[in-house]
């Protein structure tokens, strides 16, 4: 389960207009929280586990039930794309072409989260889709044309390390955090 500072963060960075496309949106927290705030502008949540839509469905202004991996919209349709902790879920090979394929939907800004790392989960979850398949590091992202950026989300630790620490250095980090600017 991903923790809702994780959320936070990404929803902090959002455009407040403009169309929004939410890769991985399970039951629709990150678009609740922006309908909370205020966001202006179609948010799109797209899910491959039709169990999550249903709930989606109450919050997005529209849901696609579909493999991240092959997205049906046109290039450049979105002016924010977020996938948050959903690269882990697929293969390196897969995730590179797949991180490819949202820099294309996206005329604006482009926020990924994953773990920090291969981190085990998602074994005998009701969603069959929650198995981690792979682990990235700050460097390969980087190596993609991300800023990095820590979190530290999931740990104790995060009651006694500055947030600065996490975020600039990646010290503790236990999810990553990357940006991505496309035009």
């Amino acid at each position: 389960m991903t923790a809702i500072n994780t959320y936070l963060y990404v929803a902090a960075r959002a455009s407040m207009e403009g169309s929004f496309l939410d890769v991985g949106c399970g039951t629709g927290t990150l678009g609740f929280i922006l309908k909370v705030w205020g966001r202006k502008g179609d948010i799109v949540g797209i899910d491959l586990y039709e169990e999550s839509l249903k709930k989606a469905k109450q919050i997005y202004d529209h849901v696609v039930l579909c493999d991240g991996r092959f997205l049906p919209f046109r290039n450049k349709v979105f002016s924010f794309v977020s996938a948050v902790e959903v690269l882990e879920h697929i293969s390196k090979i897969e995730g590179k072409l797949f991180l490819k394929q949202l820099e294309s939907l996206v005329n604006g800004l482009l926020i990924i989260t994953t773990p920090n790392g291969f981190q085990k989960h998602g074994e005998g979850s009701e969603n069959p889709y929650q198995k981690h398949l792979s682990g990235w590091k700050s460097r390969e992202l980087k190596n993609l044309g991300f800023k990095v950026r820590g979190l530290l989300v999931r740990s104790k630790l995060a009651l006694l390390i500055p947030p600065f620490i996490t975020w600039y250095f990646l010290l503790f980090a236990d999810d990553l955090l990357g940006i991505k600017k496309v035009k």
